[in-house]
């Protein structure tokens, strides 16, 4: 009976097999390969390509791809560009802070400097994972969306810097440079990406939004109706007090009205 038994899966294939017509023939290589189990699609797609660059037959292309694709999988790289963009934010607020200080609208070289290091590096970054992703940097299903936010991000540092750096009368467009620089600094945001404990707290306070709400629902009736019981109840005293005392100033300022009152419960 063990002579007739199936083979198991470990044995070697024969490099010889039998085709439709009961003829012996030579396998082909790829039914020779052992198959890639447990292997996400990514990371057949990865072993595919380094085999195509050890054999030569790899495009320019390709083996971009895949050193980029590598470097963006480093645990290195992710916390270095963690670093800059905490780096960055802190420098806005340095120049933020400057001008308040100074009384002054004038950025300084170095600030302006800065800026254009941290942009050139976000650019870098945003080139590298376009290179290593391609196509799936618009279609990652978990990716995406920081994907997307990271382009938007970079494009409006580049249009902060094409106006400082164009315009010589850059005093004209203040709103819209001030909106930019909130924007930069908004890569921060960015950071939940590469801290696990960050986007645990960050998840967690989004799915629980829904109870926040109905929680924030709740505290608003509770203090309607206060605010309905106070106002009455100072309107009840103002009519049967009608001196003008320092007491019933201060009751009429805080819950003369049903708005004051709400506001002053708030």
């Amino acid at each position: 009976s063990d002579y007739f038994a199936k083979p198991s899966e470990e044995e070697p294939k024969s490099r010889w097999d039998m085709d439709d017509h009961g003829n012996m023939r030579e396998a082909s290589t790829d039914t020779m390969k052992p198959a890639k189990k447990g292997m996400t699609i990514s990371q057949k797609k990865a072993e595919d390509a380094r085999e195509r660059i050890a054999s030569g037959e790899a495009s320019f292309s390709e083996t971009m791809s895949y050193h980029c694709r590598n470097l963006i999988h480093k645990p290195c790289f992710d916390f270095s560009f963690a670093l800059i963009i905490v780096s960055n934010s802190l420098t806005v607020g340095a120049e933020v802070e400057y001008g308040a200080l100074t009384k002054t609208l004038a950025v300084p070289f170095w600030f302006q400097f800065l800026q254009l290091v941290f942009t050139a590096l976000f650019s870098i970054e945003l080139v590298i994972r376009l290179l290593a992703l391609q196509r799936e940097f618009f279609t990652l299903p978990m990716d995406w969306k920081w994907n997307m936010f990271d382009l938007v991000i970079v494009i409006f540092s580049l249009i902060d810097v094409l106006i400082t750096y164009t315009m010589s009368d850059s005093s004209a467009y203040l709103i819209p440079m001030r909106i930019l620089r909130i924007i930069r600094v908004m890569k921060i945001i960015r950071v939940v990406r590469f801290l696990r404990q960050l986007r645990t707290m960050l998840f967690t306070i989004l799915h629980t939004m829904s109870s926040l709400l109905w929680t924030m629902v709740l505290v608003v009736i509770i203090i309607y109706l206060f605010a309905i019981g106070l106002t009455q109840a100072v309107t009840e005293y103002r009519a049967n007090n009608s001196s003008e005392a320092e007491t019933t100033i201060t009751l009429v300022e805080e819950f003369g009205t049903l708005g004051a009152s709400t506001f002053t419960l708030l």
